[in-house]
């Protein structure tokens, strides 16, 4: 039986499904969509300052994008959140971004 080896290939863009209100203050859950080939994921996300621009980024790695708690927000801030995979090739794309008010 011949089997075909199949390179390597890039994982998909990362993609946010949801970003909700947590049940304490200052906390948001980001739901992401698994990636078959991410061997894990990058979670940032950042304020976004007056001038409608994200400010500076903290970010946190992931195995389970499924339902993952930021913690310690400023209630009244709006936030950015981006999510991306690695992969065998390494990173793939930022998701677009999605946005959210804490509370």
């Amino acid at each position: 039986m011949n089997r075909v080896r199949v390179p390597p290939q890039p994982v998909e863009q990362g993609v946010i499904l949801s970003v909700v209100n947590g049940h304490l203050s200052g906390q948001t859950i980001v739901k992401g969509k698994p990636l078959p080939k991410a061997r894990s994921l990058v979670l940032r996300w950042a304020p976004i300052g007056t001038d409608g621009k994200p400010g500076t980024w903290t970010e946190v790695g992931l195995t389970n994008p499924r339902a993952i708690p930021v913690n310690g927000l400023t209630p009244g801030a709006n936030y950015a959140f981006q999510l991306r995979a690695l992969g065998v090739l390494g990173y793939g794309d930022w998701s677009e971004i999605s946005t959210r008010i804490a509370v």
